[in-house]
């Protein structure tokens, strides 16, 4: 992909890399017809680097153009445009030089009403994007940004209409080299490092003292006085009424015999107390007893104060406990003498290792609550100064207990390290805690404040969501609501009704907000790829999944796709969640059949409207985008075939008379 930043030229030269000229000509020379007497936009690109000025001003003459126009892009500097009307093709440099008011961003009103005028624009588009050591909360848990697989895991996401916890698909993953600065919001509450043009979430104090929301803000023009929020975000779930320990096998007491013992149903609401309770101070041991017999047994420390409440809790998930005496007279041991229990457990590890699997964490508000005052209790975190404390030896744990507190109070915390010294050995090492102010989270914002520009030598990510397009972020282990790349490039061009040719992932094609315009033929796929990128130090950067998105019809859009195949139920099974037939390859595509197929995404390479309708994409793409070809009540949105997933597919059908 092409990098996001578009600075000066001697700044350039660290931070961007660059389609090379041969193949930004070899996709024009399909064009050519379409540029004479035209104005030509280069709208995100240095006229000092960019291949696609250079290829403009070379063949100026020849393609027959009226003007060409690039704009350039500094966060500090002055910016300027440049223009060409003829006269010296074969000198790049030759141009007026006009400077700018603005930044050079493509959303400023310079820049749009130079994109009025213009007939054609040309250029790679912008994305923005999170430094490599960023996390994102996913449906498995906190992930390095740069590990997410878009296949896979489901991204955190907040509503900003209603402050809705959802989980949400990504639908693209990006990334890019970076070797220049970033732009570094820190403070107690909040911590994000980013791209000068990262889209900030927030809000604004207006002239009535209300906050009132900001449209989403590119990370170089936050104001020292906007406001991030820190509170008030409400999550669901889902709501289980009883909980099933699974069954076991055991000896008998007496005969030694194995059995089964089935599983234990339990009241949910009970079984999140118990659970909390063990995860704040429990742990399991089996050993041999003095019998020769191996023991199993679950232990919870607990105030010998709470003895009636800790043992009525253990006798409503369905066991009973032993006491025996603690390491002081203040404290005693509860132990439950339980294979079943015991096997269960287990897997939640020891105290380094605890943790809260991930299906409690997608459970609803009111049930997650009582996990988190089962752990509260168990561990007496509540303190009375006005904050609540938590601590944990494990890190999986901490992070677990952060996410609890953002779904069950809509609180942002961050978790600190701090080495143990005990004046026993085996209790030091790294302890993790989370302190709650409960008197600052009254004010539910805080000031961005003044960001630091941090150098930086790495790549930058960053994902696009399919719809609200803010997720939860963590860097430095402070959590924050902040916003993803999202596509409004291709929406302003829509907007103000030009014609153009970009470069962007494939994976574009099933975006919701892009894929209709596949699908109506208002927007189509060039006629090459781009596979190589020039680097500012010679050096050439790969990537797969790179081509053109266009406008301006071709001929070869237009060429017969030849098909040789004959339909047999054999080799074209069926989906089991959707009314097409599946085609792994666009080169087997059945010459005999008129029904409706799902074809891979690679199929617009060649796709033909003459010859092909597109009827819709798999529903994990975009709600209705299947047409009514989806199965209601199917567990899955992405097409499956004999219980196996199929990766994205495009609904088609040949046109009649083809």
């Amino acid at each position: 992909m092409p990098n996001t930043n578009l600075h000066k030229a001697k700044t350039a030269k660290n931070d961007e890399f660059y389609t090379q000229l041969t193949d930004v000509a070899k996709e024009l020379m399909h064009y050519k017809k379409h540029f004479k007497d035209k104005i030509v936009f280069c709208n995100c690109d240095d006229p000092t680097w960019s291949a696609f000025w250079k290829y403009f001003h070379l063949n100026f003459a020849e393609l027959g153009l009226k003007k060409l126009i690039s704009t350039h892009y500094d966060r500090e500097e002055a910016t300027y445009k440049m223009e060409y009307t003829g006269g010296d093709d074969n000198n790049i440099e030759v141009g007026v030089k006009t400077p700018l008011d603005g930044n050079g961003d493509f959303r400023n009103q310079e820049c749009l009403e130079l994109l009025d005028e213009c007939d054609i624009v040309v250029t790679n588009p912008p994305f923005s994007c999170y430094s490599s050591d960023t996390e994102v909360m996913t449906n498995h848990g906190w992930k390095l940004i740069k590990n997410v697989n878009i296949n896979e895991d489901i991204i955190m996401s907040l509503n900003p209409e209603n402050k809705q916890i959802e989980m949400v698909k990504a639908i693209d993953f990006i990334s890019s080299p970076v070797n220049g600065e970033l732009y570094h919001f820190h403070n107690q509450n909040m911590d994000f490092c980013v791209t000068e043009n990262h889209q900030m979430y927030g809000y604004y104090k207006a002239s009535t003292g209300d906050n009132k929301a900001l449209p989403f803000i590119n990370a170089e023009d936050v104001k020292k006085s906007h406001l991030l929020p820190l509170s008030d975000f409400s999550w669901n779930g889902v709501q289980e009424e009883y909980f099933f320990l699974p069954e076991t096998i055991q000896l008998e007491q007496y005969s030694r015999r194995e059995i089964v013992v089935q599983k234990k149903k339990i009241v949910m609401n009970d079984w999140l107390e118990f659970l909390g309770f063990y995860l704040a101070d429990g742990c399991y041991r089996d050993h041999i007893n003095t019998c020769g017999k191996r023991d199993y047994t679950v232990s919870i420390k607990q105030n010998t104060a709470n003895e009636k409440y800790v043992l009525d809790l253990i006798k409503r998930i369905g066991f009973t406990a032993t006491i025996s005496p603690g390491s002081s007279s203040s404290n005693a041991n509860y132990c439950i003498y339980s294979k079943q229990l015991w096997e269960y457990l287990s897997q939640f590890g020891r105290s380094k290792e605890k943790y809260i699997p991930r299906e409690y964490m997608n459970l609803g508000r009111e049930q997650l609550a009582i996990l988190l005052k089962g752990y509260m209790n168990g561990d007496s975190s509540k303190c009375a100064d006005g904050h609540i404390h938590f601590s944990s030896v494990s890190k999986k744990l901490m992070d677990n207990i952060q996410e609890l507190l953002l779904k069950v109070y809509g609180l942002v915390a961050q978790i600190h390290e701090y080495e143990r010294k005990h004046s026993y050995d085996d209790n030091k090492g790294v302890c993790y805690h989370i302190n709650i102010n409960l008197y600052r989270y009254h004010k539910n914002f805080s000031k961005y404040g003044i960001p630091d520009k941090v150098p930086y030598n790495d790549n930058v990510y960053c994902l696009t969501l399919e719809k609200n397009h803010i997720m939860l972020v963590r860097h430095n282990e402070i959590i924050g609501w902040c916003g993803n790349c999202f596509r409004e490039y291709v929406a302003v061009l829509m907007e103000h009704q030009k014609k153009f040719l970009i470069i962007g992932n494939k994976n574009a094609i099933t975006y919701k907000e892009f894929f209709p315009l596949l699908k109506n033929n208002e927007v189509w796929i060039g006629c090459t790829n781009v596979k190589e990128f020039l680097q500012p130090d010679g050096s050439i950067k790969k990537f797969g999944n790179i081509g053109w998105f266009t406008n301006l019809d071709v001929a070869k859009r237009h060429e017969k796709l030849i098909l040789w195949k004959n339909y047999t139920p054999e080799e074209y099974p069926r989906y089991d969640n959707y009314d097409a037939i599946n085609v792994d390859k666009v080169s087997e595509i059945p010459c005999d059949y008129d029904g409706v197929m799902g074809v891979p995404i690679t199929f617009m390479d060649k796709y033909n409207p003459l010859d092909f309708e597109i009827i819709g994409a798999d529903e994990a793409e975009g709600t209705g985008f299947s047409n009514g070809l989806y199965i209601q009540g199917s567990k899955y949105k992405q097409c499956y075939m004999n219980g196996k997933r199929i990766y994205k597919r495009i609904f088609i059908r040949k046109k009649v008379g083809t």
